[in-house]
């Protein structure tokens, strides 16, 4: 997305306007399709500039797409889904909804309680959660919350959870942060600390590396909790891979 005076469009590879600045709001373009306000419309964006108006009258919000499907908050507040060609796929229902990842969603019922739906809006997970968060690709495990208790659920259902942590992370690569004792580590999908609290604080690994901090210093771990660059920095960004 670019902007240029007060309007909204964006730029293709090689730099050159693919979209012509003229939407009053848009998101970022995610499994070929974006959302763009227009007049206080909204439509869905594919990559080639075509429009298609987003279904339904007195739509609040568009969020961003994700494996195809959108969440929309209808005229009545409610949440739902929209797909790539603006059209309802999951009609607007639950009081707040996540996105989409491995093809669940977490979504929260009228009363309160949030479970998983499937993309064409069935339970794969019943509502029995206060609060959760979407799923990590990479473990198959989303984190929620029970009354006052975090803990994880898989695809299944099947709950897991880590007692001996007073912090409970999303995991990432493999790994969620955790605190005992003051001191920051990471545990694995059977809650077992493969690097033991020691640290002052942290980050989530990204690309097999995590940054973490020593007394006021930042530096870089790898999984076995290795410092592969020295705490000696005030700050540090995550580590990125270039090809």
């Amino acid at each position: 997305p670019i902007r240029q005076g007060d309007k909204w469009g964006y730029l293709n590879a090689q730099g050159k306007v693919a979209i012509p600045a003229k939407y009053d709001r848009v998101t970022g373009f995610n499994s070929g399709h974006a959302v763009a306000m227009l007049n206080k419309n909204f439509v869905v964006l594919n990559a080639k500039g075509e429009e298609f108006p987003v279904e339904g009258s007195g739509v609040l919000d568009v969020k961003e797409f994700a494996e195809g499907l959108a969440p929309y908050r209808a005229a009545d507040k409610t949440f739902g889904f929209v797909d790539g060609n603006g059209k309802v796929a999951i009609k607007s229902q639950f009081e707040s909804v996540g996105y989409f990842v491995d093809g669940l969603a977490w979504a929260k019922t009228a009363d309160g309680k949030v479970g998983f739906i499937k993309t064409n809006g069935e339970w794969a997970i019943q509502p029995q959660f206060t609060t959760a968060k979407e799923f990590d690709p990479s473990t198959g495990l989303a984190r929620v919350k029970t009354g006052d208790v975090w803990g994880y659920v898989n695809k299944s259902g099947e709950i897991l959870n880590v007692n001996d942590t007073d912090l409970w992370s999303d995991f990432s690569d493999g790994l969620a942060e955790g605190r005992k004792g003051g001191k920051v580590g990471f545990y694995n999908t059977k809650g077992e600390w493969v690097i033991k609290p020691q640290f002052d604080g942290s980050r989530a690994f990204k690309n097999g590396y995590a940054a973490a901090k020593q007394g006021d210093k930042w530096g870089m771990i790898d999984k076995q909790g290795n410092w592969v660059i020295q705490p000696l920095y005030d700050r540090i960004m995550d580590l990125e891979r270039v090809n």
